[in-house]
């Protein structure tokens, strides 16, 4: 069976919202799209974003800090539990290309950052990673460790008023990817034109939008 056989006729959905869709989100850095397919398009950052230190905690209750994103490239977006369907759908995406992404890449790593505290617990995060796949990562912490880890990646959230019952948080889409070294390599992204609709990408073409990065890289250690 070819390879583009294997994925059948399930077309998985990478689910994107603009990353900066709501007011206060002026700070996407504008580049150009290294990789385009349609409406998403892969930002590459060749100067590399370091990341400062910081400290979460993984739905096992395990620390979660940089040692844990060495020796891994790592797929990494926000969002949080409660969220009615961006975040549900883009793990189911992500889960039905999984196997066919850790083929290829066996070092990858996939971490749902959360951006609600308040609610997202670490037992609240073991129910529901796991039930998209056992091997993704869910991690929060305190608010200000929580944007050290987002800000430098741009993945933006907005903070609301947590009084409030059954309160949203706008958050952005871009996946953001990391390299075994700790440093953001780059992000998949929806297009400008596109930021307020959702978009479906072929888990072949979610493939291939990594390809150039994670087998660039990869051929450079060997």
């Amino acid at each position: 069976m070819n390879r583009r056989a294997g994925y059948g006729r399930r077309w998985l959905m990478l689910v994107v919202v603009a990353a900066f869709a709501f007011s206060g989100c002026d700070r996407q850095p504008e580049v150009m799209p290294s990789v385009t397919h349609e409406t998403t398009w892969l930002d590459l950052w060749p100067q590399g974003r370091a990341l400062p230190a910081f400290s979460l905690t993984d739905h096992h209750g395990q620390p979660f800090g940089p040692e844990q994103l060495q020796g891994h490239w790592t797929l990494m977006f926000v969002g949080y539990t409660y969220c009615p369907d961006i975040c549900p759908t883009s793990l189911a995406t992500l889960a039905g290309a999984w196997p066919a992404l850790k083929s290829r890449w066996p070092e990858l790593q996939l971490v749902f950052l959360s951006a609600d505290p308040k609610r997202d617990s670490p037992s609240r995060l073991a129910q529901y990673i796991p039930y998209f796949n056992p091997e993704f990562i869910g991690i929060s912490g305190d608010l200000s460790q929580i944007h050290r880890l987002a800000d430098p990646l741009t993945l933006v959230f907005s903070e609301p008023d947590t009084s409030m019952p059954g309160y949203l948080i706008d958050h952005s889409a871009s996946l953001a990817i990391i390299g075994p070294d700790a440093v953001g390599r780059g992000a998949i992204r929806p297009a400008r034109a596109n930021a307020a609709q959702l978009m479906i990408v072929e888990g072949e073409r979610l493939e291939q939008l990594l390809a150039p990065l994670l087998d660039g890289e990869n051929s450079k250690a060997r």
